[in-house]
């Protein structure tokens, strides 16, 4: 049997539309709709002792016409995942919730180890998440504040190591999760020219993504 997702893209195919179309259309929508919210969204983060432990589920509701234009409707906060009114859609539910603890990293795969070593630095280490950009390996980085020396060994803040580290780790762990933010290699060709204003922070974490991109293909996506 079919997902919904495979259902709807195989009639489409089969009635000669683009159905990739859609999914773009609606995933560049959710990207440019994050990043517009992206500074509220921090600063409600701030009644938190952690911010670095926050993480919101919300669901994106979209209606697409006869000449497959999306519309949004709304965006759900912490949508309704009961499955009571439609049973069909239980194991759905269920596997948003287990990616998602995945993701985040509530669904811990090992303990936290004694003797020295724990499960963080042996899930990653500050050599997973070095990249070999151009101004890294040829030693042309002599100033730190500049945004694409800041992925040099010798330039990384601990915060920075942190939120790489965290970053790697949420790649690994996304199960069927799609990364759509910064934006993946292998989709910036098929969106074409999309509008985004980006912070110091979104622009250093889109060129680590994309150096790591260099390094293995999975990254790309």
């Amino acid at each position: 049997m079919l997902s919904h997702k495979q259902t709807l893209m195989t009639y489409l195919t089969n009635q000669g539309r683009n159905a990739h179309q859609v999914w773009d259309d609606m995933n560049k929508v959710v990207v440019m709709v994050m990043l517009q919210f992206e500074s509220s969204l921090y600063k409600a983060t701030k009644v938190f002792a952690d911010v670095s432990h926050f993480f919101e589920l919300v669901r994106f509701d979209f209606v697409i016409d006869s000449n497959l234009k999306v519309w949004l409707m709304e965006v759900n906060m912490s949508p309704n995942l009961s499955s009571a009114h439609f049973t069909a859609n239980a194991v759905m539910y269920e596997q948003v919730l287990f990616n998602l603890f995945s993701l985040v990293g509530i669904a811990q795969p090992l303990p936290v180890m004694s003797h020295g070593s724990s499960a963080e630095d042996m899930m990653v280490s500050d050599r997973d998440v070095r990249v070999a950009a151009p101004q890294c390996v040829t030693g042309t980085c002599n100033d730190c504040s500049l945004l694409p020396c800041k992925l040099c060994q010798q330039c990384q803040s601990k915060e920075l190591l942190l939120m790489l580290k965290s970053a790697y780790l949420e790649h690994l762990n996304r199960r069927s999760y799609k990364r759509l933010f910064p934006i993946p290699v292998d989709h910036e060709q098929r969106w074409g020219n999309i509008s985004l204003k980006y912070s110091d922070h979104n622009a250093l974490m889109s060129l680590w993504f994309q150096e790591k991109c260099k390094q293995e293909g999975h990254w790309c996506s």
